[in-house]
């Protein structure tokens, strides 16, 4: 199977709104090591292009898998009909699967691929590499386990300091594992857990969600789903600042924990008049700490990539959300970096009632309640937290919709 696919834009405007697009954050042409483009502020307009071209073999066999070739060109835009995260891109991809789908010993199905990548810039830059492999099976009890590996190699990021020049990120891995119950049955339980780690061990994040469905009649469904991540990160942006004729890209170690949970309630009174219910109590909070700017964006070791403000250097207010730097020590403020730490709490509901009380002509009254509430304290505290949020003022809406069918 061969399959090409491509695309064009081009954008139109003043000086202004291109210099913009230029500089937005899927480009960054303003950057001092991109020697391919570059910022031209008199600019007022802009085309790329885009595509992939694939060639493999897919269908009902039990071995597949393919070769693929995908591309942006740094002027490609389109977040005026879609949505796209970074240009200045070409992407190799190498892809096998095998499956098999007759039950045979424990299983019901396996299936198992794995991929390799590459990619580059349109400045020829080689980017980076990595590779997965995953695995899904439904035992012959019907319950579903899936789990998969990921490996990245030190990647150069042409974003990572937002404008600035390239920085080589460290290489990472990520193992991921789940398991769903036998979802005919009227109580059904899944479970996902995910860790990322840097090879430096400087950064990772763990993380799991769950659901619990139960069916308790053939016309009520309760389902509650959990979930909750918790990430240290070494390498945090925070801000840009100038200092004698010097940029200074400014970054800080950040700890977060982010808890959800969902429940839903779904009942069906009659095939003409059902009740659902939707809530979902929300917490994320992240502590900065350990300051520090780049020095050598591209440095062997990781370690001289930057370097951490000491004690004579760095005075932190914590809260009013920033610190005072003396980067040359000599008791004058040089410059102000401002972080604050953050403690998000939100509950959001929605309760419809929806009744058919003629053919085509539908009543329904809606009840939706938000709360949200912020704190600069970073620290995580599920029952103060939970608390806080509950003497948050809500905002309530009331909704009510009747439409009438005309005619039979």
């Amino acid at each position: 199977m061969l399959a090409v696919k491509t695309y064009f834009s081009q954008v139109q405007g003043s000086t202004e709104a291109i210099t913009r697009t230029q500089m937005s954050s899927a480009r960054y042409y303003q950057r001092e090591d991109a020697e391919h483009i570059g910022l031209d502020t008199s600019r007022t307009s802009l085309f790329g292009n885009g595509g992939s071209i694939m060639f493999g073999r897919v269908g009902n066999s039990k071995l597949q898998g393919g070769m693929f070739f995908n591309w942006k060109t740094p002027g490609v835009e389109l977040n005026d009909i879609g949505y796209i995260r970074q240009v200045d891109q070409m992407l190799q991809i190498l892809w096998s699967s095998y499956r098999i789908t007759e039950p045979f010993s424990i299983f019901r199905s396996l299936n198992i691929n794995g991929a390799q990548w590459n990619s580059w810039n349109f400045g020829g830059t080689y980017l980076g590499l990595g590779g997965n492999i995953n695995t899904n099976m439904q035992l012959k009890n019907y319950w579903q386990i899936n789990g998969g590996f990921n490996l990245s190699s030190e990647s150069l990021s042409t974003a990572f300091l937002r404008g600035g020049p390239a920085f080589m990120s460290s290489s990472n891995y990520n193992t991921n594992l789940g398991i769903t119950t036998d979802g005919r049955k009227k109580l059904m339980f899944s479970l996902h857990g995910f860790s990322v780690k840097s090879a430096e061990g400087h950064s990772k994040t763990n993380g799991a969600n769950m659901s619990v469905i139960y069916r308790p009649t053939n016309t009520l469904v309760i389902s509650l789903s959990p979930n909750f991540m918790s990430s240290l990160s070494n390498l945090q942006y925070i801000q840009q600042t100038s200092y004698n004729n010097d940029q200074r890209y400014i970054f800080g170690s950040i700890n977060q924990k982010v808890l959800g949970m969902s429940l839903r309630i779904n009942l069906t009174i009659t095939p003409n008049m059902t009740i659902q219910y939707w809530g979902q109590p929300f917490f994320a909070t992240g502590k900065y700490s350990n300051i520090k700017m780049i020095t050598d964006p591209q440095a062997d070791e990781y370690s001289d990539r930057y370097h951490e403000y000491d004690e004579n250097q760095i005075v932190c207010i914590t809260d009013e959300g920033y610190c005072q730097i003396d980067e040359n020590r000599d008791s004058t403020i040089d410059y102000i970096v401002n972080h604050s730490d953050f403690n998000v709490k939100e509950f959001k509901s929605n309760l419809v009632a929806r009744w058919e009380y003629r053919p085509g002509s539908v009543l329904y009254l809606v009840w939706s309640q938000g709360r949200s509430g912020y704190n600069s304290y970073g620290d995580f505290n599920l029952n103060r937290d939970f608390n806080n949020l509950y003497d948050v003022k809500p905002h309530n809406v009331f909704l009510i919709k009747l439409s009438y069918r005309l005619g039979k």
